[in-house]
């Protein structure tokens, strides 16, 4: 791949045209130079490693030279790396999944301690997904090659996507996930068993169909997690309203797996016993 430097901290890949500008210390005056820091971007900042507050931090932008150069959260920041596109072609929402990703990939790949939560995102279409994620790899790659980040990882290691973008593909190393066994029938042909395991969450099991389809009164999340799971393989889709689960998926409540599964404003009644109560009865 060539690339086409713009000086000693600045560099463009020629695939995706990912622009990198790194910027040190507190003077990030050289990102108003750029015209590709005039659209969304999509940035990381590092600080000293013995900050108790952490040393990493990534966030997005609607300006490439607004947040990374005048926000306070980044005042103390050793540098900044502030990714866009040359084209300046990413809308908010590609910014989005794009800080969800760097998120997902640094703490995938490193220890650092993180200064942020974790991002969310909405969807954007799988097709506009997938080419993100080539954007994001290229961004990686390039972090790694030019700029001595992430130096410990192999390369191929670094070029590929997040295997989760946050902690939900249920760990089988734990064991079979144990606790109610339940059922979720409806909401436009959703079929789902679950294990509701009480505090330590609840388990939708492989092979339960969910709705592909997201109604808009539920968080945007909700789409972007089908999105990265149909990306890396854990979603596959049956037709154009349903997908099934080829991984056990945990969720942190019922009421989160019914929406999970639904697409909608479901909630933890909808989950009914697969054995059901008996009742007393008085004589």
């Amino acid at each position: 791949m060539s690339q086409t430097n713009l000086g000693a901290n600045c560099l463009i890949g020629s695939n995706l045209q990912p622009v990198i500008i790194r910027v040190d210390g507190s003077d990030r005056s050289a990102l108003d130079q750029h015209l590709e820091m005039r659209g969304n971007c999509v940035y990381l900042a590092l600080f000293d490693k013995e900050d108790p507050l952490g040393i990493c931090y990534t966030g997005m932008s609607h300006r490439g030279d607004d947040r990374p150069r005048d926000g306070s959260h980044l005042r103390d920041a050793l540098c900044v790396f502030v990714i866009a596109d040359a084209g300046n072609h990413l809308t908010r929402k590609d910014a989005e999944v794009l800080e969800r990703f760097l998120f997902a990939k640094v703490t995938e790949t490193t220890d650092w301690k993180m200064r942020c939560y974790r991002p969310r995102a909405g969807g954007v279409g799988q097709a506009r997904f997938a080419d993100l994620m080539g954007f994001g790899s290229q961004v990686m790659v390039q972090l790694h090659v030019k700029f001595g980040l992430f130096a410990d990882q192999a390369a191929r290691h670094i070029a590929t996507v997040p295997r989760e973008f946050e902690p939900i593909i249920y760990n089988l190393f734990r064991g079979p996930p144990e606790g109610e066994k339940v059922v979720l029938n409806g909401f436009g042909g959703a079929r789902a068993t679950g294990v509701n395991m009480g505090k330590d969450g609840f388990v939708i099991r492989v092979g339960s169909v969910i709705c592909s389809r997201v109604v808009a009164s539920t968080p945007p999340i909700n789409a972007a997690r089908r999105e990265e799971l149909i990306f890396n393989g854990q979603l596959l889709r049956l037709d154009d309203e349903h997908l099934v689960l080829r991984r056990d998926l945990w969720r942190r409540t019922p009421t989160s797996a019914a929406k999970f599964v639904t697409g909608s404003t479901a909630s933890s009644a909808n989950w009914r016993p697969v054995a059901p109560r008996l009742r007393l009865v008085r004589p």
